[in-house]
């Protein structure tokens, strides 16, 4: 298997980054991330809660990567939501 030539680049494609997906993406994560924060609780203190990697949570508040449907519903429990109420409104 041939890897990527050495000169690849790396950097995000504007294309992709404005795809609805992504922009879902990062909406739900900056509703998981002002709940939190109203909540007074941290990012560490929410990764315990779901039981998903800091590092995870952290990628999904920011938009980085997806989220299963199932998260979704941990995530609502852990901070005392539903998943209706992270995704209302939303387009």
């Amino acid at each position: 298997m041939q890897g990527l030539p050495r000169d690849y680049d790396w950097s995000p494609r504007e294309d992709l980054a404005d795809a609805p997906g992504v922009r879902l993406r990062a909406k739900v994560g900056r509703r998981i991330e002002n709940r939190r924060l109203a909540l007074g609780m941290s990012q560490c203190e929410l990764a315990r809660r779901t039981g998903i990697p800091q590092g995870t949570v952290s990628d999904i508040v920011r938009g980085d990567c997806g989220m299963r449907l199932d998260r979704l519903f941990v995530f609502a429990e852990a901070l005392r939501t539903t998943p209706s109420k992270l995704l209302e409104g939303l387009r």
